[in-house]
Protein backbone atom coordinates (compact mmCIF):
# COMPACT_ATOMS: atom_id res chain seq x y z
CA UNK A 1 0.00 0.00 0.00
CA UNK A 2 1.05 3.82 -0.92
CA UNK A 3 -0.44 6.87 1.00
CA UNK A 4 0.29 9.54 -1.40
CA UNK A 5 1.30 13.19 -0.15
CA UNK A 6 -0.74 15.30 -2.70
CA UNK A 7 -2.06 15.24 -5.81
CA UNK A 8 1.14 16.33 -7.56
CA UNK A 9 2.59 12.75 -5.52
CA UNK A 10 0.18 10.84 -7.03
CA UNK A 11 0.50 11.85 -11.14
CA UNK A 12 4.50 11.66 -10.30
CA UNK A 13 3.66 7.86 -9.38
CA UNK A 14 1.20 7.67 -12.02
CA UNK A 15 3.83 8.95 -14.80
CA UNK A 16 6.73 6.46 -13.25
CA UNK A 17 4.51 3.65 -13.14
CA UNK A 18 3.30 4.43 -16.51
CA UNK A 19 6.95 4.29 -18.04
CA UNK A 20 7.81 1.13 -16.65
CA UNK A 21 4.67 -0.52 -17.87
CA UNK A 22 5.33 0.87 -21.03
CA UNK A 23 9.00 0.90 -22.03
CA UNK A 24 10.37 -2.15 -19.60
CA UNK A 25 8.29 -4.48 -18.04
CA UNK A 26 7.66 -7.20 -20.33
CA UNK A 27 4.85 -8.72 -21.34
CA UNK A 28 3.54 -12.22 -21.89
CA UNK A 29 0.79 -11.43 -24.68
CA UNK A 30 3.57 -9.35 -26.70
CA UNK A 31 6.23 -12.00 -26.57
CA UNK A 32 7.54 -10.93 -23.47
CA UNK A 33 8.67 -7.58 -24.82
CA UNK A 34 7.35 -4.33 -23.67
CA UNK A 35 4.71 -2.62 -25.46
CA UNK A 36 6.89 0.27 -26.84
CA UNK A 37 9.50 -2.68 -28.46
CA UNK A 38 6.69 -4.68 -29.65
CA UNK A 39 5.08 -1.54 -31.34
CA UNK A 40 7.94 -0.44 -33.19
CA UNK A 41 8.83 -4.07 -34.42
CA UNK A 42 5.06 -4.71 -35.90
CA UNK A 43 5.83 -0.58 -36.97
CA UNK A 44 8.87 -1.45 -39.02
CA UNK A 45 7.42 -4.63 -40.21
CA UNK A 46 4.76 -3.15 -41.92
CA UNK A 47 6.52 -0.57 -43.42
CA UNK A 48 8.76 -3.23 -45.22
CA UNK A 49 5.87 -5.39 -46.37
Amino acid sequence: MYIFESLSDVRSQTERWMEIYNHQRPHDSLGGMPPSEYLTQHNTRNVYS
